[in-house]
């Protein structure tokens, strides 16, 4: 699946590393934050040596997530259990349709897992004995095991690029005008206002399989001398005071207990 508004066919080409290509394993996810300045200047770069998504507007599209986490905040403490898998519904524009995503990262290389419902269809989250022939019905079991629950929602301008590079896929985005609030529900309503997240700033993200590709290495210059580990939870969690309503400590609860013993089993 294409990470980009849905209205021209997947092809491999404009598959993001960190969602297609499953043969070549994790992708690398690398995050900078640029100045206003620097974004443009990594903008007019990528435009001569890649290729706009043409899922949005010359490469441009609105992204809005909802980010799910428990009443104890395990996801932003980073509880065991909850430290490497992050949980959200997210929406391209003003589409009817919604993806169900998992995001696993493990250093610098992430997997993605995602289904697209109706966004009518995500009352099903709410049900109480849902079908278990539901194409979502592995999103919703693993939210339920872990207890966890929309709590925010971020928004933002994407500026996204793709490309071949040695038969391997790359990617690039730009993400701007990111603003945030807290949200309860199962749902991805429009936003328009919110908490700024990063304040006259852009995050970039480059994504690639195997190893950094020289067409990266020579944009390297232009970036800060080092990666911005950067999270739009994060900084929608700790902006917008959700983390305050919360112990200052995570407290252990049965679900985190439970994800953390199976993790423990899987080693």
């Amino acid at each position: 699946m294409t990470e980009g508004i849905l209205t021209a066919p997947a092809t491999d080409a404009v598959r993001s590393p960190g969602l297609g290509a499953s043969d070549l394993g994790r992708a690398f996810e690398l995050k900078f934050r640029l100045s206003a300045a620097e974004a443009q200047d990594v903008e007019a770069w990528a435009r001569g040596q890649l290729t706009p998504d043409p899922h949005g507007q010359d490469g441009r599209y609105r992204v809005t997530s909802v980010y799910c986490d428990t009443p104890y905040l395990d996801v932003f403490h980073r509880s065991r259990g909850y430290r490497r898998n992050k949980f959200r519904l997210r929406r391209y524009g003003s589409s009817e349709q919604v993806f169900l995503e998992r995001k696993t990262r493990r250093g610098d290389r992430v997997t993605k897992r995602r289904i697209e419902v109706p966004a009518h269809q995500l009352n099903v989250l709410n049900e109480a004995d849902p079908s278990l022939d539901w194409v979502g019905f592995w999103f919703l079991q693993r939210v339920r095991q872990r207890d966890l629950q929309p709590n925010c929602q971020v928004a933002y301008w994407r500026t996204a690029f793709f490309g071949m590079v040695d038969g391997m896929p790359v990617r690039l985005t730009l993400d701007r005008e990111l603003i945030g609030t807290p949200l309860s529900g199962w749902n991805v309503p429009h936003l328009d206002d919110g908490q700024a997240l990063l304040p006259g700033g852009a995050l970039l993200e480059m994504k690639f399989h195997i190893h950094m590709p020289k067409l990266f290495q020579d944009l390297l210059p232009r970036l800060p001398i080092q990666e911005a580990r950067v999270s739009k939870y994060r900084r929608c969690v700790e902006l917008c005071g959700l983390q305050a309503a919360t112990p200052t400590l995570a407290l252990p609860t049965a679900a985190s207990a439970n994800v953390a013993l199976r993790e423990a089993r899987a080693q």
